[in-house]
């Protein structure tokens, strides 16, 4: 075993009799859609909210945002994890007791009854319980996304989609399962229609993958169907690298490689590789069941500062011994 390794995991198990290390195992693509609101592997710029757990792996900018304003799903990551610097020009608020991690720099931040635990240095001011110089790890769940986006696209469509003039209404016939597909290529598809409505028919997980590269939704959700699907529905956009959305969203966006941005509310987990987001994220942790795969764990990226927290556990040692709810 490489004794580099080794040293780590004894300076580790040292700085645990002293100080709190907070453990997070490897997560499957399942639970990393169970556990956070908002997943964006690049830069985050928000004047906005997120209701739920926040990954951010680029920097986050904005003027000004706000995180965990509702209970959140048991994990062992922090409730707003930044692996580049917040330099935001407003606060940055971290509601609920939650904490944070930030690998780099904090202008400005709140913490409202947690604590930061931030590698580099604070630039301007944080209210609240903080510790500096200390030492992040920030997941890196970019290939697990992407190996499910892949996965998912492979899927048989067994459900239709019946437009009749503004109205795409997506019928779901489950398997034995409860697992709906449906199947969007028609690269017109979002223009040509001005509302969305789901008859699930007993299906506890739809997967919708959309063959679309870019695509500006605007689309309204009938009878209140964005929130009352929205822990069931996964929109699949794997090959997307652009998407707008301009009205209130239902269901679960898996958009690896897109920049997305929002006017307004999305319900549901959002994956992406850059946001700017000006709407909020309303928690709505996906509750369906990922049909027979078995996507890989996260690869973590370790960053090391001087002193202090780690938030290493079992999630770094996997990744380095291989590489790879409700709102209202």
């Amino acid at each position: 075993m490489d004794k580099r390794f080794v040293g780590n995991l004894v300076a580790i198990a040292v700085a645990g009799l002293v100080q709190h290390a907070a453990v997070a195992a490897p997560l499957t693509a399942g639970e990393v859609l169970g556990q956070f609101n908002a997943v964006i592997f690049g830069n985050l710029n928000s004047n906005s909210e997120i209701e739920g757990r926040t990954l951010v792996g680029g920097n986050l900018l904005g003027t000004g945002s706000t995180y965990a304003t509702r209970t959140l799903p048991a994990s062992g990551y922090a409730a707003l994890t930044v692996g580049g610097n917040v330099v935001a020009n407003g606060y940055v608020n971290v509601n609920g007791g939650g904490s944070a991690a930030v690998a780099g720099n904090v202008k400005y931040m709140n913490m409202n009854g947690g604590t930061a635990y931030i590698g580099g240095n604070v630039t301007g001011n944080v209210n609240g319980s903080k510790v500096t110089g200390a030492s992040v790890t920030v997941p890196d769940f970019s290939q697990t996304m992407l190996d499910l986006a892949a996965q998912l696209q492979m899927l048989s469509a067994n459900s239709s989609i019946s437009v009749a003039s503004n109205r795409a209404t997506f019928n779901a016939a489950p398997d034995a399962d409860g697992l709906a597909v449906f199947d969007i290529t028609d690269s017109n598809f979002f223009n040509g229609i001005g509302e969305i409505a789901f008859n699930l028919n007993g299906a506890r997980t739809v997967i919708v993958n959309v063959d679309l590269t870019s695509a500006t939704i605007a689309e309204n959700f009938l009878g209140g169907a964005a929130t009352a699907v929205a822990d069931k529905v996964l929109w699949n956009f794997s090959a997307a690298t652009s998407l707008a959305f301009n009205a209130e969203f239902g269901g679960s966006v898996l958009a690896p490689q897109a920049s997305v941005s929002n006017s307004i509310s999305l319900d549901g987990t959002l994956i992406a590789a850059s946001l700017t987001q000006r709407g909020e994220l309303h928690q709505y942790s996906f509750t369906g069941t990922l049909p027979g795969l078995n996507a890989p764990p996260a690869t973590v990226l370790r960053i090391d500062e001087p002193a202090g927290w780690a938030l290493l556990g079992a999630s770094a040692i996997a990744g380095l011994a291989t590489r790879r709810r409700r709102r209202r």
